[in-house]
């Protein structure tokens, strides 16, 4: 009789917890790894944008400073006096440009531009304040964007803020570009907010050198005050160039006088130019403008210092903030075609 042999069984057997631990180790490894990954590349993507952000806010800003102080001093003929023997006569009068190293101290709102005073920066002070800047040229419908009027009537240019312009009673009915630009500070931590902008839109055109009432009134007004046009913008530093000194005949004169040229011979502060009213305003020929821009976020693992438009004691010194965002500073010169 034959004995059928049993069924053979394997022994079955699991993973130890040896094995266990180093998958496990293994898997985290490799979980921190794709984690870490994901952590700079999320840390890089909002690097990437915030310096995108700096980029197109700088890019705004010199675009509008540039468009304004590109038209200073612009003026169609006078048409009772067009030539003064040196050249065409405008009949827009008053100062084209003024600056104020540090900003505004008072009269910013006066219609007229001489009425303006500015800031004292202190001796030694480590860093300049940012600084302000008046421009004007008369506006016509070819150089600058057209706007319906408040209650409606024939389109017209509008100012910095995009106000439409009033033009005068005859002799004086044409438009004028009266703009204001500062950097506004937050009064509750003193922080620097933007760049805002002061336009004359509303009022009428008057010569501000022989009206009485351009010193006393303003152009500012419900709706019409300093209005914010970028934000992020940190600083400013402008600084002016003055040309040289030319001997100049005028037509049917005998004598030469002193005149301004057409060559920058140097680039200085608005206090090295002079005030408003007695300065050397009608020499400056072009304006180089620093913007520092500021990304709208902390976005850094740590402050990182940064190279500014100016200091006191030595230009363009490194600065180091008190946040994590990133600072980019930003230069363009304009020439003032109207001045050559």
């Amino acid at each position: 009789m034959n004995q059928t042999s049993p069924h053979f069984i394997p022994r079955q057997r699991g993973i130890s917890l040896i094995e266990l631990m180093v998958a496990m180790a293994i898997g985290l490894v490799v979980i921190g790894a794709v984690f870490s990954t994901y952590l700079h590349s999320k840390a890089g993507s909002r690097q990437a944008a915030a310096l995108s952000q700096v980029s197109e806010d700088a890019s705004i800003t010199l675009g509008i400073l540039r468009a304004h102080v590109s038209m200073a001093g612009f003026s169609q003929p006078d048409a009772n006096n067009g030539f003064d023997g040196f050249g065409i006569n405008r009949r827009l009068k008053g100062a084209a440009i003024i600056g104020c190293d540090g900003g505004f101290k008072s009269g910013e709102y006066a219609m007229k531009p001489s009425a303006v005073t500015c800031k004292t920066i202190a001796a030694g002070a480590a860093i300049n304040p940012p600084d302000s800047l008046i421009v004007r040229y008369e506006a016509d419908e070819r150089n600058g964007p057209l706007v319906s009027p408040t209650g409606g009537g024939t389109d017209a240019p509008a100012d910095c803020v995009g106000t439409a312009l009033v033009k005068g009673a005859s002799p004086l009915d044409y438009w004028v570009s009266d703009s204001r630009f500062k950097i506004d500070t937050d009064s509750t931590d003193g922080k620097n907010l933007g760049l805002k902008c002061l336009g004359s839109g509303k009022h009428a055109t008057i010569d501000v050198d022989f009206d009485a009432a351009a010193a006393t009134t303003n152009f500012g007004g419900p709706g019409n005050g300093f209005q914010p046009l970028v934000n992020n913008i940190e600083d400013m530093q402008i600084s002016y160039g003055v040309a040289d000194t030319a001997q100049v005949v005028p037509v049917g004169g005998v004598t030469a006088v002193n005149r301004p040229g057409k060559r920058v011979v140097r680039y200085i502060n608005a206090s090295d130019v002079g005030d408003p009213i007695t300065g050397d305003w009608d020499k400056v020929i072009a304006v180089r403008i620093c913007l520092v821009v500021r990304s709208e976020d902390n976005v850094l693992d740590q402050a990182t210092p940064y190279r500014g438009c100016s200091n006191a004691a030595a230009p363009t010194t490194v600065m180091t903030p008190t946040d994590r965002r990133i600072y980019r500073a930003f230069t363009t010169t304009v020439v003032l075609n109207n001045r050559i």
